[in-house]
């Protein structure tokens, strides 16, 4: 498995003009400073799948986001 995903990860790099390993610089750290950062931050995390249209609700329960969720 190995020999597969390094020869995938060659194949990749040359192909696309890049050098490392697929995700070296997909993910960051960054330290959140602030309540109204982490405010947003926690937000974002939130409802990034629901804007992205990766979370359609949950089966028999559609309308709601959470499970005790009150409208």
């Amino acid at each position: 498995m190995w020999q597969h995903l390094t020869a995938f990860t060659v194949y990749f790099n040359r192909r696309h003009w890049r050098i490392g390993h697929l995700l070296q610089s997909r993910f960051q750290a960054r330290i959140v400073e602030g309540d109204d950062c982490l405010l947003k931050l926690v937000c974002y995390v939130h409802l990034n799948p629901v804007s992205g249209r990766l979370w359609q609700g949950r089966p028999g329960n559609p309308d709601r986001s959470q499970p005790g969720a009150e409208r």
